[in-house]
């Protein structure tokens, strides 16, 4: 008894060491988490930071005054009659698919600036946030840009089971109307189900957790439920021994045994959209 008593003030002795230690390491980490602006000012160098994606918003519909159509059990919630919700028309689904969020940043390269005044005079210096590395070694400043919404594939097998798979799509506007397309790898059930002719039912969804508003453009949830139909013409299959590209009314006219598929390049037509609200 006497040993786990013992041991037991010990512990406590450690928690509270610990304890102590820890706004040091706070403030450490609080000094380390300055922005580039800021360690310029603390230089005395002038910069001013401009948000590269103060525009990620600024959208207005291709038809403001289209009828929206949401399949929701209610009235929609998420519309506001002003500036209408994210997603309307198939036309404002492919310029919200195109939609990026810019991230600068720095990243060592021969050809770069090894100091803070010259960092500070770079062109995209404004528009970086992290802090300028400052050890001495070269950098320049690099760009990631990033879709600002995800599309979610759902597709049926030959049982009604559904199936899931996240993809990295945009939708772009025809002659005859929008198309989206994506690279299908022949194992995945989503192959094996729009091969099979299933529906193909597809979310577009943009998700802000910092966003207050519950309506328009801008809102915590925006997107759309877009159903598709395969053009059997313009999508392609892969064939693994060859590597040659046939499309995929070629390949289901093909009797007897057919070749072994490496993927599908879908090129699917939007035939319906309803608004997420």
């Amino acid at each position: 008894m006497k040993q786990h008593f013992i041991l037991f003030l010990i512990a406590v002795v450690l928690c509270f060491s610990t304890a102590i230690a820890e706004p040091l390491a706070l403030e450490d980490s609080l000094s380390a988490s300055l922005t580039f602006s800021d360690q310029c000012a603390d230089a005395g160098i002038t910069l001013i930071h401009e948000d590269p994606n103060a525009d990620l918003y600024a959208f207005t519909s291709s038809d403001p005054d289209v009828d929206v159509v949401t399949h929701a059990s209610g009235a929609p919630k998420y519309i506001d009659e002003t500036d209408g919700p994210c997603i309307k028309t198939p036309l404002d689904l492919a310029e919200r698919s195109q939609t990026k969020v810019k991230t600068y940043f720095w990243v060592e390269d021969d050809a770069g600036v090894s100091t803070l005044d010259e960092a500070a005079a770079l062109p995209d210096a404004k528009y970086v946030t992290y802090p300028f590395p400052n050890d001495g070694q070269k950098y320049i400043i690099d760009i990631n840009s990033s879709a600002v919404g995800t599309n979610t594939i759902c597709t049926v097998d030959e049982t009604g089971w559904p199936s899931q798979a996240v993809f990295g799509m945009k939708y772009v506007a025809e002659d005859d109307g929008v198309y989206t397309s994506a690279a299908i790898t022949s194992e995945t059930a989503t192959y094996r189900n729009i091969m099979a002719g299933s529906p193909i039912l597809i979310t577009y969804y943009e998700y802000n957790p910092h966003s207050e508003k519950k309506m328009g453009i801008g809102t915590r949830n925006a997107g759309a439920r877009v159903y598709c139909e395969m053009d059997e013409d313009l999508s392609t299959v892969t064939i693994v021994d060859s590597e040659e590209k046939i499309s995929v009314a070629e390949f289901k006219a093909i009797e007897g045994e057919k070749p072994e598929i490496k993927y599908l390049s879908l090129k699917a037509k939007v035939v319906e959209l309803n608004s997420v609200g």
